[in-house]
């Protein structure tokens, strides 16, 4: 005979009335018919809609404007007040179950600015943590920090000017100005560089001094300065770390103090990238035709040598750029030995000395200066070119090509890329590569369309109208006729975006932030966003 199971609830007592409007009491005022944290009842008392979870219909929910103090049914109340005052929104300190009516609670692990420092550290050591750069100098206050800088003083950044503190920090190719007077009368100035580094100050302080101390607080350089006529000063790092420039206000004639203005770019380089060449032993091999850049110190020499046969011409061209670039020299020249030691010929035999002065580099402008050195040599053996030992303040960086050609009457005695036969037929002078000395080689200036014999007429100019230069287009071997036709790969305003992607994108490729929204056309571009819409910015990032 089998059992069967009881049935649950078979002999349980009857369920009254009574005990029926209890459990429904309980439900309602358990009930929370919206989900948004306050039951039915809590709401009833409050005034608030039990089905909406946000009755005042300012996208916070009716439990948390409760817990902040704001009123849940007035839409103009609402967490975003800081009730504490302790620099978080209390719908902030919600989301951190912190207290917003308690200032010592705050989100101790929250980075409420972004800027990899917490907001308790923040607290802790002064900082905004609602402003990732507190002091406002251009460092967030999480690198500074790291960093051993100061994020509450301007003054301190990264790396920055210990030994004097009042020293603005300036990068190591930059420029900086500025006003002395009788209350503030020195200024500094620092920048790192590294040991054997050639340094050079372009610029003037009128009346004044000029000051350069090395990171162990020696003076390198310390020389009085007059007048507003740029003047190069130089000198080489001799260990690595912080270097100081001082510009010190000078007296006038009598004592009497002036206002003293200044104005100087610095700029470093690293001594003879190309090699140690500073004897005659020690020359750098050149092919025919090949275009060696190099920097020359100031009191170096470099040594530069070349094959040729016996009845060759050699033509070596010292080419000097400055004006953009900032470089500055002081007679630097070119001169030919033979193999022998010997030097051959005089310096300057062509139309363009052979020496370049400060007088050139000041009075001629943007472009570039050639001094040049040529000779028919008698003997096969080694030639030596020589960037002679002529006082440069600094540095100068040039360009030196030497071309060894045969004597032939067809050839290109000047070396300018016009045969003499060419020349011949158009006026200019086959002996000289600059016919016209405007600082451009006949062949350039045929190429870009302007006339070799016409000192006036040289090619800054943008014949094709595609924001080119035809010396731009020169350069990178595009026709400076053709608009459609203009250096691709080129990007002229530095941003980070080839022109030619530029042209196809629609931004300005002369322009690095063509919107004007303060973010560069390439990182928008990259981020995803429109670089020619002001409202469109990526992401702040470190």
């Amino acid at each position: 005979m089998s059992s069967s199971a009881p049935i649950p609830g078979a002999h349980d007592s009857p369920v009254s009335a009574a005990d029926t409007l209890a459990v429904q009491a309980q439900s309602t005022a358990e009930s929370d018919r919206d989900g948004d944290g306050l039951s039915d009842a809590r709401e009833a008392a409050l005034g608030t809609d039990p089905t909406d979870r946000d009755t005042d219909g300012d996208l916070f929910w009716d439990r948390d404007e409760v817990n902040s103090g704001t009123d849940p049914t007035d839409s103009t109340d609402y967490p975003h007040r800081d009730s504490d005052g302790d620099k978080y929104t209390d719908r902030d300190e919600l989301e951190h179950d912190t207290d917003p009516n308690d200032p010592a609670d705050f989100p101790a692990d929250a980075d409420s600015d972004g800027d990899k420092l917490t907001d308790d550290r923040e607290q802790a050591i002064g900082t905004d943590p609602t402003d990732r750069d507190t002091d406002g100098d251009g460092y967030w206050d999480g690198h500074e920090w790291r960093a051993d800088s100061d994020p509450l003083d301007a003054r301190s950044t990264p790396g920055s000017c210990s030994a004097i503190p009042s020293a603005k920090k300036i990068p190591e190719d930059g420029d900086f100005h500025g006003k002395l007077t009788e209350n503030d009368s020195t200024h500094w100035y620092c920048f790192e560089t590294t040991r054997e580094q050639a340094i050079r100050l372009v610029g003037y302080v009128a009346p004044g001094r000029l000051i350069v101390l090395n990171p162990s607080n020696e003076t390198l350089l310390d020389q009085p300065r007059g007048g507003h006529e740029p003047l190069a000063s130089g000198v080489i790092a001799d260990e690595t770390g912080t270097y100081y420039v001082g510009l010190q206000r000078g007296t006038g004639a009598s004592d009497v103090w002036y206002d003293t203005q200044y104005l100087y770019t610095l700029s470093t380089a690293e001594q003879d990238p190309a090699g140690e060449n500073d004897r005659l032993d020690s020359a750098l091999s050149l092919r025919s035709g090949q275009t060696i850049h190099d920097t020359r110190a100031e009191g170096d020499s470099d040594w530069f040598a070349v094959s040729a046969d016996a009845g060759d011409i050699i033509n070596a061209s010292l080419r000097v750029p400055f004006g953009d670039s900032g470089t500055y020299g002081n007679n630097i020249g070119i001169e030919l030995y033979a193999p022998n030691g010997t030097r051959i010929g005089e310096i300057g035999r062509s139309k363009r000395a052979g020496t370049l002065s400060n007088q050139t580099f000041i009075t001629l402008g943007r472009g570039l200066v050639t001094a040049t050195q040529r000779a028919t040599v008698d003997q096969t053996g080694t030639y030596y070119v020589h960037v002679t030992n002529v006082s440069v303040e600094g540095y100068t960086e040039y360009n030196l090509t030497v071309n060894v050609s045969g004597a032939e009457p067809s050839g290109d005695t000047d070396g300018d890329g016009l045969s003499d036969a060419q020349e011949a037929d158009l006026g200019t002078d086959p002996t000289d590569r600059d016919t016209d000395d405007d600082h451009y080689w006949d062949r350039d200036e045929v190429t870009s369309g302007t006339d070799p014999t016409d000192s006036t007429d040289y090619p800054h100019r943008d014949s094709d109208g595609d924001k080119y230069t035809d010396l731009d287009e020169l350069e990178h071997g595009t026709d400076p006729q053709d608009p459609t036709e203009y250096p691709s790969d080129h990007d002229s305003d530095g941003d980070k975006l080839t022109d030619d992607r530029e042209r196809a994108i629609g931004t300005d490729p002369t322009e690095r932030d063509t919107d004007g929204d303060g973010y560069w056309d390439g990182d928008e571009w990259r981020s995803g966003h429109d670089p020619t819409i002001p409202r469109q910015s990526p992401p702040i990032s470190p």
